[in-house]
């Protein structure tokens, strides 16, 4: 079970970094002509790094000597029954070629990036950061005022986010909200990082499989 105390000083410690460690690695990226997905990768372990030292000094889950992972497996399996449908779901569509997942906004690769860049950012560094960022911080910060509020809030943010991948990001609203869900009903961050995990696999798998 985790604490949910987040205090006001330790999430604008947590945005600051953020957007510190964003503005200094697009920056350095720029000044260093590094290729954009290798600074990206760089700026997610960089995130993901600070964001788990902050997180740890307060969730128990995150140390990780301490974790019992039957126990963990038993708190997160609403989690692991929503990915494994998730995961049947496209392996059926993919296999019977019905053309819908052709429809899925952006189900395209994009310019410039292998499939291991890909999979490495989008399925490993990316839901890790993101749900540490939108779920461990913020979701948790705005939950003093309301579960539906930080649902809500927290929610618009992600797909906010996102916006530059998508025009309207419904996918990311509703993902967001599917998170955040889970996440209040199961209380483990390990919840919505499967399944943010699993979603953007599932993607890679539409792509290069």
């Amino acid at each position: 079970m985790e604490s949910r105390n987040i205090t006001l000083k330790t999430f604008v410690s947590a945005i600051l970094a953020v957007f510190f460690i964003e503005l200094i690695g697009h920056l350095t990226g720029s000044v260093m002509d590094m290729n954009k997905y290798l600074k990206l990768s760089i700026i997610r372990c960089f995130e993901i790094g600070f964001l788990f030292w902050l997180l740890k000094q307060r969730f128990s889950p995150f140390r990780f000597n301490q974790i019992k992972w039957f126990e963990l497996l038993k708190q997160t399996k609403l989690a692991i029954v929503i990915s494994a449908i998730m995961a049947i779901v496209v392996l059926f569509l993919k296999v019977v070629d019905t053309g819908l997942l052709s429809l899925i906004p952006h189900a395209r690769i994009p310019s410039g990036i292998s499939g291991v860049q890909f999979f490495i950012i989008v399925c490993i560094l990316s839901p890790l950061a993101e749900e540490l960022l939108f779920r461990g911080f913020i979701y948790n910060f705005i939950r003093q005022w309301g579960r539906s509020l930080a649902v809500i809030i927290s929610s618009l943010l992600f797909s906010t986010f996102h916006t530059s991948q998508f025009i309207f990001p419904v996918v990311p609203l509703l993902g967001g909200i599917l998170f955040a869900v889970v996440y209040e009903l199961e209380k483990h961050l390990f919840s919505p990082i499967l399944i943010h995990a699993v979603g953007n696999y599932l993607l890679f798998f539409i792509l290069f499989v």
